[in-house]
């Protein structure tokens, strides 16, 4: 009786064992899975950072692995199968670095693809960028932000050496519905941007936000007042001033109504030899600001050099004037040179005949003498030399020599 009841046991174990394996075989059998768009994550960036180097590619690199395991073991497991890069002593290159996979213990792996990853580095470096203010949405007629301030006004900006220097500036966009009458401050995100305005990624920003603070002020147009004194050096021309006649002010509506015009201080164009933008320095009562329209307000002056006209007269072209009876005369110094200097179209239409060249010889006796050179013309001319200024004449009795 005990032994068939021993018997019966074995057998019960033996059933048991049976149906687990069928079950194992049958409902939760080992398998394979081809896993992808797994992550890899990059080891020891910070090594690269303390040696100067930053990621400019394949931080973002995605691979397939094929794993194995039970159908139960793989549903369970596959989320904690990790992918990882080490970028440690890799240089500022194009780079190809191993991939290792990691995953659960009951759980294995035959493939991954790409073996290798692309891995761009380059030298980590920083500038500092001033903040850009971009004001957004709708204004209220006849009003602008004023009483302006930003911190912080620059913002370093850091990372692989290529993506640094794409960046042109560090924008902060402002709506003009947050600004109010009584004064507003805002922290609003910082964007590094290239000179496309599009965001520049993969840069650190010192600060990822800006503080403004701004003053809703009212507008208003008023002459504005501007002496321009001196005059030019005499080799140059005025062909142009352009003087603005009007400025636009933004304060308080108070402060506004009080001001019917501004002046400025007087602007001296002596000293000026090239065309130029004339910086104006405004005279302004307390409480107003220049408005945003008129933030560069100059004096333009366009001015060209004085033209210049050389002619060769000989002797024999100038005139002797007073000589006295019974004498003769005779200019020894060959030829002498006229130059002139005016506006470009008077030179254009003058010639060598224009001008009269003579001597005045009046009571000089015989001998030779060092007499100067007149010249008569009928020309508007900023300047006009002789050279030589004055000539050798031999006086001669007549009958003589």
């Amino acid at each position: 009786m005990l032994r068939s009841k021993t018997l019966t046991k074995i057998l019960s174990l033996l059933i048991a064992v049976g149906l687990w394996a069928y079950v194992i075989a049958v409902d939760n059998p080992p398998t394979t899975e081809r896993i992808r768009g797994i992550q890899v994550e990059l080891l020891n960036v910070d090594l690269l950072t303390q040696n100067g180097l930053a990621i400019l590619e394949g931080d973002n690199a995605t691979v397939e692995v094929v794993v194995t395991g039970t159908r139960a073991d793989l549903a369970k497991y596959k989320d904690q199968i990790r992918a990882t890069a080490d970028v440690f002593g890799y240089r500022a290159e194009e780079n190809y670095v191993n991939v290792d996979v990691l995953t659960p213990a009951t759980l294995g792996y035959t493939e991954v693809r790409p073996a290798k990853i692309r891995v761009k580095i380059e030298n980590l470096v920083s500038v500092y960028k001033p903040v850009s203010i971009v004001f957004t949405g709708e204004l209220e007629p006849n009003t602008e932000p004023g009483n302006l301030t930003v911190q912080p006004e620059q913002i370093e900006v850091k990372g692989p050496q290529s993506l640094v220097e794409a960046v042109s500036h560090v924008r902060v966009e402002v709506p003009y519905s947050r600004i109010s009458r009584s004064g507003s401050t805002m922290t609003l995100e910082a964007l590094a941007l290239d000179a496309e305005g599009e965001r520049v990624e993969k840069v650190n920003l010192s600060s990822t936000t800006v503080s403004v603070s701004a003053i809703l002020f009212d507008t208003k147009t008023v002459p504005l007042s501007i002496e321009i004194t001196g005059e030019l050096n005499e080799q140059y021309e005025l062909t142009k001033l352009d003087v603005p006649e009007t400025i636009k002010l933004r304060g308080g509506q108070a402060a506004l109504a009080e001001i019917n015009s501004i002046e400025a201080e007087p602007i001296d164009i002596s000293e000026v030899t090239i065309t130029s933008d004339l910086p104006v320095k405004l005279l302004l009562p307390a409480g107003v600001e220049v408005a945003g329209d008129s933030q560069d307000i100059y004096v333009k002056i366009w001015i060209k050099g004085i033209s210049n006209k050389s002619f060769e007269y000989f002797s024999q072209e100038i005139e002797l004037r007073g000589l006295s009876e019974g004498f003769s005369a005779y200019i020894n110094t060959p030829s002498l040179l006229i130059k002139t200097a005016g506006k470009e179209e008077t030179l254009n239409e003058t010639e060598k005949e224009d001008f009269i060249l003579h001597v005045n010889l009046e009571g000089l006796e015989e001998g030779i003498h060092i007499v100067p050179v007149f010249v008569t013309h009928d020309k508007t001319l900023n300047n006009l030399e002789i050279i030589p200024g004055e000539v050798h004449i031999t006086i001669t009795i007549n009958g003589e020599g």
